[in-house]
């Protein structure tokens, strides 16, 4: 399985980070995705990254899921960016997982109606779902996550979606 994470600058480091090194352990290809025009990207708290994939070279047909972390590039950025919500356009059309963590969840506000859906406090103005009060929500082909606090949370419920391994969800958790 492959999939993508869209960053931008002031993305969210631990959403983005210890999601992908989980979704990464669990044995799944992970395309980290530059949505500015400069290769170093710099995360919400400083931290400086180099990211050289660029969205206008991906071809968004060749990957099975979507992950896009929270932090300030929602709002700063991606809420604005058409190319954002043709991206997930396409990952729903073709029934694919599409995770959004803390702010990002507000990026489905469209496809969330009337599904439960969880997110950072305040962000749920923004969407017409049914609000959780939990770490991790799993509605249809979505995964919505509350806060950095439940990344790892997150990064397994995206892993346990995908791959249906319950012996591979309990390794990652240090189980035997």
């Amino acid at each position: 399985m492959k999939g993508l994470i869209l960053l931008d600058n002031f993305f969210e480091d631990t959403e983005a980070l210890a999601t992908l090194d989980v979704l990464k352990r669990g044995n799944l290809e992970v395309l980290k995705v530059n949505m500015s025009n400069n290769e170093i990207l710099e995360t919400q708290v400083g931290n400086k990254i180099i990211v050289k994939d660029f969205y206008k070279d991906i071809n968004l047909d060749l990957y099975d899921f979507l992950v896009i972390p929270g932090g300030k590039a929602v709002m700063n950025t991606l809420i604005n960016d058409k190319r954002v919500y043709e991206c997930i356009k396409n990952f729903n059309d073709r029934n694919k997982l599409i995770a959004c963590i803390c702010a990002a969840p507000s990026l489905l506000r469209d496809y969330l109606t009337n599904l439960e859906f969880t997110c950072f406090p305040s962000f749920e103005k923004f969407i017409n779902g049914i609000k959780l009060d939990k770490g991790v929500v799993v509605t249809k082909n979505y995964i919505t996550a509350k806060s950095m606090y439940y990344s790892i949370e997150f990064g397994l419920e995206i892993v346990k979606y995908l791959t249906n391994n319950t012996k591979l969800i309990e390794s990652l958790k240090g189980g035997n």
